[in-house]
């Protein structure tokens, strides 16, 4: 994926994320943050690093942006959109078996982050691990059936192992969600 392509698609994923509730959340409410221990002053910290961090990985910034999200981290260690820009940010660097660990974390703090594992697939891809990412773009259609990105996945994946007529059925359910996904 181009990158100008991929920085938009990072913001927009963010976007969504953030405004659904799919992941906790950044802003602190005193319960939950006094029962997780931490302060209200390491919440509003862990969103501007993870703010620093999305603004650094928008502009190609991906070392800093890496800072950034660590840092985030360290101010709240279950925050699922930092280990995601981490991963974005180590795939970016072709830093991959270090994106798959951090797409693999920010799955398991937030189980129904779609795009964890439609990442994690695309990652496995990369590496040639296919089986891993039939099984990241299969989660990932599970959580989202008309998630047409984890069905071109899978139908590459299944391509790449000849698999032609799943990868047929796959690219057809693509289609099928949004015919104009080729455009």
């Amino acid at each position: 994926m181009p990158k100008i392509i991929r920085n938009t698609f990072v913001t927009l994923c963010f976007s969504v994320i953030m405004i659904l509730g799919l992941s906790p959340k950044v802003h602190s409410l005193s319960s939950e943050v006094v029962g997780f221990g931490i302060s209200s002053d390491q919440t509003v910290q862990s969103k501007e690093f993870l703010e620093r961090g999305l603004t650094r990985l928008e502009k190609g910034d991906y070392t800093g942006s890496i800072e950034s999200f660590q840092i985030a981290i360290r101010y709240k260690p279950n925050l699922a959109e930092a280990y995601f820009g981490l991963g974005l940010a180590y795939e970016s660097l072709d830093q991959l078996p270090q994106a798959i660990a951090a797409f693999k974390k920010a799955a398991s703090i937030n189980p129904r982050l779609v795009d964890a594992y439609v990442y994690l697939g695309l990652v496995s891809i990369e590496m040639e691990r296919l089986g891993d990412a039939i099984s990241a773009f299969s989660k990932a259609i599970v959580l989202n059936p008309n998630s047409e990105r984890a069905y071109f996945g899978l139908g590459t994946s299944y391509q790449m192992l000849d698999r032609c007529e799943d990868a047929v059925w796959a690219y057809h359910q693509t289609i099928r969600i949004n015919p104009n996904f080729a455009d």
